[in-house]
């Protein structure tokens, strides 16, 4: 009886771990196929010159990377690149604001995607720009693929074993970000990175800074103060703003993220952001869950 009952458990172990490790297997070719197909519209897009498209309107650029992904999805406008990086996409933005997060698990042919794409908050313009425009993005963990690239200026990150002084570093080898639209192109410093809660809602609101009247004194004031990274890149509120947010995983909950803030490179300036001036922020501002979990307390 005893031997029966023990061949019985290593049955169901032995089916488990099979079905474990199917699983496991079919989760990781289908995110290698999700990503690849991502991939692959990208780099054909990279290679493309004098790309003629049907519909492609005459007011939109001449951007051989933009009519490539059109012709595919016409929900594109614009694309997001820092240099050297593997950051290189179409950013997209549904047309029902209803479905502000339609490309959260979708590819470029709107189909299920587990990487999703780059999207643009439906508040957001794209023609004229808005004040400050954000872009969503996954941060698919220990791969660099999405906002994932952005987890590289984040001192804290698990997934990359970052330290300070790392984070730091690659601030100051890609601290300029490229996020030509449609209608225009333009570079923009990078001047904040900073880790906020995203469902408290009693905590600072970044994304609802979009619009003119949105107060933008506050924005900067708190963008500044949490900010990983004290860069030499001056701001004020007649700049123009980009924000980047994805997830991060300090905490178990997933209620992290990670926002990367540029401003709009103005008239006449030059890419020089000082770098050199740059460094590491002793003591910024974290969301209360951090110090709920980490311990410590915020100061002013």
């Amino acid at each position: 009886m005893v031997n029966k009952i023990r061949k019985f458990i290593l049955l169901i172990a032995t089916v488990t771990f099979i079905i474990s490790a199917s699983y496991l297997v079919y989760h990781q070719i289908s995110k290698n196929i999700d990503k690849n197909k991502i991939t692959a519209s990208v780099a054909e897009s990279n290679s493309l010159s004098n790309l003629e498209v049907d519909g492609y309107s005459k007011e939109y650029r001449d951007d051989p990377r933009i009519k490539n992904i059109y012709k595919q999805n016409q929900d594109v406008v614009g694309w997001i690149k820092i240099e050297n990086t593997s950051l290189d996409y179409p950013v997209f933005k549904a047309k029902d604001d209803v479905k502000n997060e339609f490309y959260i698990r979708k590819g470029i042919d709107k189909k299920y995607n587990l990487y999703g794409l780059p999207f643009v908050d439906y508040k957001s313009s794209i023609n004229p720009l808005s004040k400050n425009v954000v872009i969503y993005g996954h941060n698919m963990g220990a791969e660099d693929v999405m906002f994932g690239l952005l987890k590289h200026y984040n001192k804290f990150d698990r997934y990359c074993s970052n330290s300070a002084s790392k984070a730091l570093q690659f601030y100051k080898d890609h601290p300029i970000m490229n996020f030509d639209t449609l209608f225009e192109e333009n570079k923009w410093k990078i001047f904040s990175v900073f880790i906020m809660d995203g469902e408290d809602a009693s905590e600072f609101q970044y994304v609802k800074y979009i619009n003119e009247d949105d107060g933008f004194e506050t924005f900067l004031e708190q963008a500044q103060k949490r900010s990983l990274i004290k860069t030499a890149v001056d701001v004020d509120e007649d700049d123009e703003f980009l924000t980047l947010s994805t997830c991060t995983y300090e905490l178990a909950s997933g209620k992290l993220r990670l926002v990367v803030v540029a401003r709009k490179l103005r008239p006449d300036e030059t890419e020089d952001c000082n770098v050199d001036k740059a460094e590491t922020a002793s003591r910024p501002l974290m969301p209360k869950c951090w110090y709920d979990y980490y311990g410590g307390a915020a100061t002013e």
